[in-house]
């Protein structure tokens, strides 16, 4: 199946995608899903109450303790992940506390979508 996801922020337009679902790992094979609530707007050819549900349910596996890493930063530390297997959100945190954060992003011979 193929999704929509918008993406409205104020610093942005919104942006539009289609993609896959459920994708696979280009180097391990692994299914994955490619679908949250926050993003994906629905699943194409499926009725709206449908297409909710069914990215609803997605949502709850995705969210289960099963697949949670949080972590507690120490001053130094370096975080990696892989973007094509892992859902990814930042947790609260207080305004008063000075955040800084660089993204890298390498190039991937083989992109999921």
């Amino acid at each position: 199946a193929m999704a929509a996801s918008t993406l409205d922020t104020e610093a942005t337009a919104t942006a539009r995608a289609i993609h896959p679902v459920i994708t696979a790992h280009p180097v391990t094979g692994a299914p994955g899903i490619y679908a949250n609530p926050l993003v994906t707007s629905r699943i194409l050819g499926l009725e709206d109450g449908e297409s909710e549900a069914i990215i609803e349910r997605l949502a709850e596996a995705l969210d289960g303790e099963e697949f949670r890493w949080e972590h507690v930063w120490s001053v130094g530390e370096l975080m990696m992940w892989d973007n094509r297997c892992s859902a990814h959100a930042r947790t609260w945190f207080s305004p008063e506390k000075r955040r800084m954060m660089r993204r890298v992003t390498v190039r991937d011979p083989h992109p999921v979508v």
